[in-house]
């Protein structure tokens, strides 16, 4: 065979590939991923980098070696299940919350330990230096920091469910603070948030908690608390508690879903009496989000906002519901003045984003309340509100 006839048959092989491939629509699927970060109207912006979220996932997985992620286990308890291998992750196709198509988790019957936290060689063989937060006094400025509670999302009583709900706070940081300082900021304020400005209860388990420290280096954080938080609270308490913490410390930094390693100044190896600190924790993968995320978020009008009477209110959120339909109402002093419903842009187990056009409205104290019904008997499953005055 010539190297004509070589040449020529690569160019037909190359060719015939080529013209196999099949283009897809990949819009939703990008839209829906930009979701996660949709933000509490009022405050600052914040979006988590898809692409730096992936980024680091890639790093942790090479670097890290087993991560663990909380996940429920069949009989109501929770376990840590291993997240992390030497592959490079998949990209979900529709992201930002949870996407279809979840593989359901596995339950292994043990723990895998995972590394320390020391410093971890860089390409060049160089040890990293960790950056480590030293909020100290002097030179300080206020920051919008998101953080994450643990708030009721519907039921009562012993049947009362419960949900990650993000709030952003203002809290003083260092001028020019490290992402690690954020962190430690951010935990701070989350640990002690009395409401996240509506009517249900919110969980406050860290509330005698302090955060001793945070180190951020080699691809993961480390947070130090002074003590190991209350024994006693039900399984899916205590597992959201914790997933409190991750999602806050992840969400300052905001390197993407970094695995979290908790160490306590008491010397105590566990974290409310049955999480061990011998493993590291992570934001469940997108698809499965709605493990974590309260199904309905109120991100405007934000709790608290004083709004002009000449222009129009628009509220508007994320959530992850059932045929994307996200019901509401407006009431003042107990009484409906007006009702509806939205439709989110991807429906459950996806997150999507919903608007409701509310109109100009009278001087006076609303209450939105945005909930989702169950298909199988009508009653309100999950909801979130937020109370605001229009002078």
């Amino acid at each position: 065979m010539t190297d004509h006839d070589l040449e020529r048959r690569l160019r037909q092989a190359l060719h015939d590939d080529a013209s196999s491939i099949t283009p897809s629509d990949r819009r939703q699927a990008i839209e829906a991923l930009a979701h996660e970060g949709g933000t509490r109207s009022g405050r600052s912006r914040w979006l988590t980098p898809v692409a730096g979220a992936a980024a680091a996932a890639v790093v942790v997985t090479l670097a890290w070696g087993a991560t663990e992620v909380l996940r429920p286990t069949p009989c109501g308890g929770t376990t840590p299940v291993a997240a992390a291998s030497t592959a490079a992750p998949s990209v979900p196709s529709s992201p930002a919350g949870p996407a279809p198509a979840a593989t359901a988790p596995t339950f292994p019957g043990a723990t895998t330990p995972v590394p320390g936290t020391s410093p971890t060689p860089d390409a060049s063989g160089s040890a990293t230096a960790p950056a480590t937060a030293s909020v100290a006094p002097g030179a300080a400025q206020d920051a919008t920091l998101p953080t994450y509670l643990v708030g009721a999302v519907g039921g009562a009583g012993a049947n009362r469910r419960y949900g990650l709900f993000r709030e952003f706070v203002t809290a003083p940081v260092p001028q020019g603070a490290t992402p690690a300082q954020r962190a430690q900021a951010a935990l701070t304020a989350g640990m002690g948030a009395a409401t996240k400005g509506g009517q249900q209860p919110v969980l406050r388990p860290w509330a005698d908690t302090t955060v001793s420290g945070v180190t951020v280096a080699g691809g993961r954080i480390a947070v130090e608390l002074s003590d190991a938080g209350p024994t006693g609270l039900p399984h899916e308490q205590a597992r959201l508690a914790v997933q409190a913490l991750v999602w806050t410390a992840t969400a300052a930094v905001g390197q993407g879903s970094l695995p979290v390693r908790f160490s306590v100044a008491s010397g105590a190896t566990s974290l409310l009496g049955a999480y061990p600190t011998s493993v590291a924790y992570t934001r469940p993968a997108a698809d499965l989000a709605y493990q974590d995320l309260a199904p309905i978020w109120v991100d405007a009008p934000a709790a608290g906002a004083n709004l002009p009477s000449d222009q129009p209110v628009v509220a508007s959120g994320t959530a992850s519901v059932f045929e994307a339909t996200v019901p509401w109402r407006l009431t003042r002093s107990g009484t409906a003045v007006a009702t509806g419903f939205s439709t989110a842009s991807i429906g459950a187990p996806g997150r999507g984003a919903w608007t409701a056009d509310l109109g100009r409205l009278p001087a006076g104290t609303y209450t939105f309340t945005a909930y989702e019904r169950s298909a199988e008997d009508g009653s309100v499953r999950a909801q979130d509100e937020s109370t605001f005055t229009v002078r």
